[in-house]
């Protein structure tokens, strides 16, 4: 009987280690902001009227405002947002409009890689954030990690735009 109760509990500390392993990978992000539905997101804006939508109980967030600079200066925010929230840039694809950032474990946060999607039209920036915790056996964070660097990334376009009246 002892023997039996120690294959349990190394059976469960072993589950326990497995679970703890990667949920998320930058393989699982697309790397090209063309797999994105820009156009169902900016829909859904829309219909709530507000300027910024988040889904709910998850790490998504999206942001649509008027194109106040060019793409060479939103780069710069996205990145700049990105590494004020503890990531480093894992990969930066202009051509593709897709910025990848991989966090490690915080005090507060679980290791996260977040992918940072954008579309600049004559009149409008799209921008579609998605993170994903690396090692957690919760089934994700309590909080919506993109809609904090969202909010950084929106500072900064508002603060461009008052600058610029």
């Amino acid at each position: 009987m002892h023997i039996f109760i120690k294959l349990i509990t190394y059976f469960f500390i072993i589950i326990f280690i497995c679970s703890c392993l990667h949920n998320a990978s930058i393989s699982n992000f697309p790397t090209n902001s063309n797999k994105i539905n820009f156009d169902n997101y900016s829909t859904q804006i829309n219909k709530k009227k507000t300027p910024i939508w988040t889904f709910k109980g998850s790490n998504q967030y999206f942001i649509e405002q008027k194109k106040i600079i060019d793409e060479k200066e939103l780069v710069a925010i996205i990145e700049k947002a990105l590494q004020t929230r503890g990531n480093h840039i894992v990969s930066n694809n202009i051509e593709n409009k897709c910025i990848i950032g991989e966090k490690g474990m915080s005090f507060n946060e679980y290791n996260s890689i977040t992918g940072v999607y954008y579309r600049i039209e004559s009149d409008k920036i799209q921008i579609y954030i998605k993170t994903q915790i690396t090692q957690d056996i919760t089934g994700g964070a309590g909080n919506n990690l993109s809609k904090k660097l969202g909010k950084l990334i929106e500072t900064a376009l508002k603060d461009i735009m008052v600058k610029n009246g």
